[in-house]
């Protein structure tokens, strides 16, 4: 992100440290949605079939439907301070994630609790603008020590599109973006089936 930063300063933009918009208690608001989007979704399905993590998500969001109708969008307040923070900011720049990307199977066989923990503190930028309805792009921003891909989230208020494509597009010609992935592989543990 860092690197991305001095790209775009590099090219004449402004760039500057803020505090972004959102705040610690905008993810209960998020995850009410998700559990009731897991509960919305499972409802066609077999239930057997499910993973145990996806009943008890599934299960949670029924209760919570049963207690009380899905929001029809996010709290006006929330929206209000995002909307606020970007008419100081024509665009936000973050990490897209908190670490390298995870293993596959990193949370195969743990809990509801435990993966919603764990996940929420891996990829803290992506879901308050989800929550809002504010575009936001990942765009490659060079690799890990390991070689595993990194991005940097790019953000604006909703009608800024345009302008995350040309400042994404602006990036990729300044820092050219790998068209392919690597051909040697990252060490990985084997694969059960």
């Amino acid at each position: 992100m860092e690197a991305t930063a001095e790209t775009l300063a590099e090219a004449g933009h402004r760039v500057e440290t803020a505090d972004p918009p959102w705040h610690n208690g905008d993810a209960a608001p998020f995850l009410r949605r998700v559990f009731y989007g897991c509960a919305e979704d499972t409802d066609r399905l077999r239930w057997e079939a499910l993973e145990p993590r996806t009943r008890a998500e599934a299960r949670l969001g029924r209760t919570l439907r049963r207690a009380r109708p899905a929001p029809a969008g996010p709290p006006e307040r929330v929206v209000a301070r995002y909307r606020a923070w970007f008419e100081d900011h024509d665009l936000l720049l973050s990490p897209t994630l908190a670490a390298p990307p995870l293993r596959v199977g990193a949370y195969r066989g743990k809990g509801l609790a435990r993966t919603l923990l764990g996940l929420t503190a891996y990829m803290p930028f992506c879901p308050p603008l989800n929550l809002v309805g504010f575009p936001a792009m990942s765009v490659p921003a060079g690799t890990s020590a390991e070689g595993l891909p990194l991005g940097a989230q790019l953000a604006a208020v909703p009608g800024a599109e345009a302008l995350l494509l040309s400042v994404a597009r602006q990036l990729e010609t300044l820092r050219p973006w790998p068209r392919h992935a690597p051909m040697e592989p990252v060490d990985a543990p084997p694969q059960r089936s």
